[in-house]
C-alpha cells in the first residue's frame, strides 16, 4: 500500500479519536469553549501528524513520498477532526460530538476495510470501539478533574 494512502487512513482515524476525546474530556470537565478547543485540537494534531509522518516516511528513503504522506496525514487528520467539531455547533453539543464521531468512525472503518481488503465487520468494530473507548476514558478523566475542582 502506498505510504500516502496508509497515512490518509490512519490520519482520519487519529483525527476522529483524538479530537473527539479531547472535546468529550473538556465537556466532562465543564470548562472552556468546546468549539475553540476542538479547532485548536485539529490544528495541533494536524501539525503533529504531518511532522511525524514526514520523519517516519523520510527515514525510509523518498523525500517526495514523505511529503505526500505528510500532507495526506495532516489533511485527513483535519477532516477527521472536523467531524466531531461539527457537533460543537449543535444544540446538545456533547451528544452530537459523540454521535458525529461514531458515524465518522464507522465510515473510516468501512474505508479502511476496503483499502486494506480486510474483513468489514471486524475492521469497523475495532475502529468504532477503539474510538468509543478513547472517549469514555477521557470523559471519565474530565469528570474527575471537574469533581476535583480543576
Amino acid at each position: 500500500m502506498r505510504q500516502w494512502l496508509r497515512a490518509s487512513i490512519l490520519g482520519s482515524n487519529d483525527g476522529l479519536v483524538s479530537n473527539a476525546s479531547l472535546m468529550v474530556g473538556v465537556a466532562s470537565a465543564k470548562v472552556g469553549n468546546l468549539a475553540g478547543i476542538g479547532l485548536a485540537g485539529i490544528v495541533a494534531g494536524s501539525m503533529s501528524m504531518a511532522v511525524g509522518e514526514y520523519v517516519s516516511v523520510r527515514s525510509e528513503g523518498s523525500t517526495k513520498e514523505a511529503l505526500q504522506a505528510a500532507g495526506a496525514s495532516s489533511l485527513s487528520f483535519a477532516i477527521g477532526g472536523a467531524i466531531p467539531l461539527l457537533g460543537a455547533f449543535m444544540p446538545h453539543k456533547d451528544v452530537f460530538v459523540i454521535l458525529f464521531t461514531i458515524i465518522g468512525l464507522f465510515i473510516a472503518g468501512v474505508l479502511s476495510s476496503k483499502v486494506a481488503d480486510k474483513p468489514y465487520l471486524r475492521t469497523v468494530f475495532r475502529i468504532v470501539m477503539g474510538g468509543i473507548l478513547g472517549m469514555i476514558i477521557t470523559a471519565g478523566i474530565g469528570a474527575l478533574a471537574h469533581t476535583a475542582g480543576m
